[in-house]
């Protein structure tokens, strides 16, 4: 089972009024991976959130899913919406679904496929997540900033952006000599502008 601490995968430049600030797209799953999570604990989380110059917390969104049980077949899940750390309570929904029908769970474009799950604890795998949290968001064009990326592989590069396709990058390592590396967009986890 995956360990469920906060991840940042991508990074933005933003500009207010000349106030520099930076959004982190958290999660606290991966796909593919199985999770295992007891009743009362939140099953997957993603959060957006923009901080200033000084690393501060401007604002935060946050979604979570939370295990809340299970009644003969039907799973019992609460939807939950955070704004600045504080519940938003307009904002959750409690969830069920019949898993004697199907093992799959669909709530808005999130997917879930149970493993196993009883009274006290559920196990399952994130098949698809959050479309905000699917695709790192990337610059429009070179503007000669040193970036960081991380690919689906593992792997860490820093370097310049030189050139920006509809499903490509051309992005040259500090330190390389050679021609820059031509990156498909699908192939990059995240990225973060330094």
């Amino acid at each position: 089972m995956v360990s469920r601490s906060k991840a940042s995968i991508v990074v933005v430049l933003i500009v207010f009024s000349g106030c520099a600030t930076t959004t982190f797209y958290n999660k606290s799953y991966q796909v593919g991976i199985p999770i295992e999570v007891t009743v009362g604990s939140t099953m997957i989380a993603w959060e957006i959130e923009t901080k200033d110059e000084a690393h501060r917390v401007v604002s935060s969104f946050t979604r979570e899913l939370l295990y809340s049980g299970i009644d003969d077949n039907t799973v019992h899940i609460s939807y939950r919406e955070f704004a600045d750390a504080y519940a938003r309570p307009a904002f959750q929904q409690d969830l069920i679904y019949d898993i004697s029908k199907s093992k799959t769970i669909t709530f808005r474009d999130v997917i879930l496929e149970v493993e196993s799950v009883d009274q006290a604890r559920i196990a399952f795998t994130v098949i698809a997540e959050p479309a905000i949290m699917r695709t790192p968001h990337f610059p429009e064009k070179p503007d000669g900033s040193i970036y960081r990326i991380r690919l689906t592989g593992g792997e860490s590069l820093r370097g310049k952006i030189v050139a920006v396709g509809s499903d490509w990058i051309r992005f040259s390592p500090i330190g390389s000599t050679g021609d820059p590396l031509e990156l498909q967009k699908r192939e990059i986890r995240s990225i973060e502008k330094e």
